[in-house]
């Protein structure tokens, strides 16, 4: 019978030919994953942290955290980019020839950076208030529950509530990032396959306000997705579509989630629990509604314009506003941006670009309010460690750590090579900063930079979840 298949046995790897015995060997390059018996790994003797997408073909292992920790690693320096932005090239943009609106924003957005003392004074007061979503007394209460010995119960209830507040207070960009992935997918499809789901997007309320999200939710869930579904079903459309599907429905749930109605019923069972009665007494659900609608009032009023308005230009650049050249550095900076607000980042992150003195001055600050690097198992060793980087005009880049302790301070300065005559001084001028502001420095050193630093190396709890279990979505 002919061998239809060619199947042959080269003559090397013949059964005579062929060594006795096991012929895979440990440390053999011609085969993968072989499992050392000497040593305790992966059953398929991965590391976790393995880079398995070097040659563009094969998948990539890592875990999300491991995938953030790649990209921290190669997300581009923003103070890399916008110290050189503001030192000269935000002015090129301006007369570069782009549109005429747009080079009035950006000249609008330098003019609102310029500032004497008092105006940055209470700039940096904004922006150090503003970092964090949750910020008035009410939050920093839960946090001290979710830090105590409270019951995994009481925690979880927390935990429910935080989600549904955060939803609720993000409901406008959900249903922009929603509308946005629909016109994607419609964009995405054939015309002759649009005419239906178009006029379903139309009667989507994308202006709905806060918490009213039972209409857009139904439409959403009942009529849209399943036309999209029953579109990808017929054709077999695994291209975009499919992607933006992904996204629409993460949003689509988080939208679900936003109900007013909820999040109220979540915080009033708060109040249900010992815990929260013992600290706050017993509070009426009148109370209760009235708290609920100042917190969702305060998140909704934006009090950083400076950084919308940087925001928006952002927008613009990568829509090729500012010229299709420039395109890469407004893509470099929002991935920076995004990389440090990302879920995994433990840490507050701020950014205080400004004009001062007739310099401009780019500043960028990293916040642990929770340290417990030298905690000894005691509520008082709770410190505040923080890592403040700027760059000054025609001056030079400075590191500086921070370490407060009650009173107690200790801090590191690294300063340009530029100003090293200035030694005394700059350390003189630290020192009656700091008493004047009622604290006792343990420590402050200031030396020469040799090398600017990483946030990873003065803040290591950024790598501890390597540690935890490794889970990919």
């Amino acid at each position: 019978m002919a061998n239809i298949l060619k199947v042959t046995t080269p003559p090397s790897q013949s059964y005579e030919n062929s060594p006795r015995g096991n012929p895979t060997q440990i440390g053999n390059t011609n085969v993968k994953n072989i499992v050392d018996p000497s040593k305790v790994t992966r059953s398929d003797n991965r590391s976790d942290f393995e880079d398995t997408s070097k040659n563009g073909l094969a998948p990539s292992y890592e875990s999300n955290f491991g995938k953030f920790i790649q990209t921290l690693k190669n997300s581009p320096d923003i103070m890399n980019i916008l110290p050189g932005m503001f030192f000269g090239r935000m002015e090129n943009l301006v007369t570069s020839g782009i549109s005429q609106g747009f080079a009035a924003e950006i000249s609008q957005y330098m003019d609102m950076l310029k500032m004497n003392e008092a105006e940055f004074a209470s700039f940096l007061k904004n922006h150090l208030e503003n970092a964090a979503g949750f910020k008035n007394m009410f939050f920093g209460i839960l946090r001290d529950f979710m830090a105590s010995d409270a019951s995994s119960e009481f925690k979880n209830a927390i935990l429910v509530f935080l989600k549904k507040y955060n939803d609720l207070t993000s409901s406008g960009r959900l249903l922009a990032n929603i509308s946005q992935n629909l016109g994607n997918i419609l964009s995405s499809m054939p015309k002759s396959e649009t005419q239906e789901l178009e006029a379903l997007i139309k009667s989507l309320n994308i202006n709905a306000a806060p918490g009213d999200n039972a209409a857009n939710t139904a439409l959403l869930k009942e009529e849209i997705v399943p036309r999209i579904a029953k579109y990808i079903s017929r054709y077999h459309d695994f291209g975009p579509v499919r992607g933006f599907v992904t996204s629409l429905t993460l949003d689509i749930a988080r939208y679900e989630n936003s109900s007013l109605q909820d999040a109220l019923a979540s915080l009033k069972a708060l109040s249900g629990f010992n815990t929260f009665r013992n600290r706050l007494g017993m509070i009426e659900d009148a109370s209760l509604a009235a708290l609920f609608e100042k917190m969702v009032e305060d998140k909704a009023v934006s009090k950083m314009p400076d950084a919308d308005m940087l925001l928006n230009i952002i927008s613009k650049g990568l829509s090729g506003e500012a010229g299709y050249e420039n395109k890469m550095v407004f893509q470099n900076l929002l991935q920076s941006m995004l990389i440090n607000s990302s879920v995994y980042m433990p840490l507050l992150h701020v950014l205080i670009p400004v004009e001062f003195a007739g310099k401009f001055m780019f500043s960028e600050i990293w916040a642990d309010p929770d340290d417990k690097s030298s905690q000894q198992g005691h509520e008082e060793s709770r410190a505040i460690k923080m890592l403040l980087k700027f760059d000054i005009e025609n001056l030079g880049f400075f590191d500086m750590i921070v370490h407060l302790q009650g009173k107690s301070l200790d801090v590191q300065l690294f300063y340009p090579e530029k100003i090293q005559g200035a030694q005394r001084e700059i350390q003189k001028k630290l020192s009656e900063i700091i008493h004047g502001n009622g604290l006792e420095p343990k420590s402050l050193s200031v030396s020469k930079s040799i090398k600017r630093l990483s946030v990873s190396e003065v803040f290591p709890k950024i790598m501890e979840r390597r540690n935890n279990i490794n889970v990919s979505i």
